[in-house]
């Protein structure tokens, strides 16, 4: 290898070295993996919530138009900021079901399966989160009730 390859060869691996240290965050620096990523526009022009509530109970109900029961559940149990969502069976069930976690201040969730709906009490030690999952003719319904004993 003469003189000329070895100058590029140098040359090449400072410029990856600089461009490596150029893309690399800072200490302490949001990455693009910790950004929330946004909901597609089509979700959201499909989606239209309300939230209203008591003194010791919240109520959030989303009409998710042209969609049916399955997909709401599905976007359910992988929305993060339903505190649920981890513990939710991955598929929906097709019978009553009752499933112990004991996890946090989460004792057990409890399907209750029709054709026409779901429902989903989340017990915890101290109050009750009810997710309501139900067909209508603009697609479905989910709604969220948190309520405290």
């Amino acid at each position: 290898m003469n003189l000329s390859h070895k100058t590029t060869l140098l040359a090449l691996a400072t410029i990856a070295t600089i461009s490596c240290k150029e893309s690399r965050p800072e200490a302490g620096t949001a990455t693009k993996a910790s950004v929330p990523e946004p909901v597609p526009v089509e979700d959201v022009a499909h989606m239209e919530c309300s939230e209203s509530g008591a003194e010791m109970e919240s109520v959030t109900t989303c009409l998710f138009r042209n969609t049916s029961i399955q997909t709401v559940y599905i976007k359910t149990t992988a929305d993060k900021n339903i505190a649920e969502s981890q513990w939710m069976l991955q598929k929906l069930p097709v019978r009553d079901t009752l499933i112990s976690v004991n996890e946090g201040s989460l004792i057990d969730l409890e399907y209750s399966v029709s054709a026409d709906s779901i429902t989903i009490n989340a017990s915890h030690q101290g109050g009750i989160t009810t997710i309501s999952i139900v067909k209508s003719a603009k697609g479905a319904v989910r709604t969220i009730t948190s309520s405290a004993d």
